[in-house]
């Protein structure tokens, strides 16, 4: 279980919060969840972190998505558009509620969410090429054959960053 009491210590422990900004009420958790627990750290409503814990699907069928997750996100570590890994704190914070040590904590990746752009057709097409070049840039990040080696499964690259595979 992951309350706000502990994810707020573990936060201070991990250096993103101060304990003023906690107590002063700049911070908040949200709720993020899908079939894993997420949280999102804000401070003054803005992200600075998210905490992913496996869920009870996870628990049923024996996967184990925070681990997971954890190797691909540092396999491509230095892409722009993937989250940073927070590292564990020096003094774990164990606070009842805390996350466990296999609580995944990552920073927020500047930018909007896609459903929150709005504008001119002009501000649209600007986004929607931004979004192109962070996907592209996504793909051709790392090395396949080191992805293979860390067992991270490879996809082929979609066809819309392979110029000779375009449809018609």
């Amino acid at each position: 279980m992951t309350s706000a009491p502990g994810l707020f210590a573990e936060a201070v422990a991990r250096g993103l919060v101060s304990a003023r900004e906690v107590l002063s009420g700049r911070v908040s958790v949200t709720d993020q969840s899908r079939s894993n627990v997420v949280h999102r750290v804000d401070v003054d409503d803005r992200p600075v972190a998210y905490v992913k814990v496996a869920g009870p699907a996870a628990a049923l069928d024996g996967d184990d998505p925070v681990a997971a997750e954890r190797r691909v996100l540092a396999a491509l570590t230095g892409c722009p558009v993937v989250p940073r890994l927070i590292p564990e704190p020096t003094v774990p914070a164990r606070h009842p509620g805390a996350p466990d040590g296999d609580a995944l904590w990552t920073r927020a990746v500047d930018g909007i969410p896609l459903y929150a752009a709005h504008g001119t057709p002009a501000r649209l097409a600007e986004v929607a090429r931004a979004w192109g070049a962070a996907v592209a840039s996504l793909h051709r990040t790392g090395c396949p054959t080191s992805y293979a080696a860390q067992g991270i499964p490879v996809l082929p690259a979609p066809w819309v960053v392979t110029p000779d595979r375009l449809p018609p």
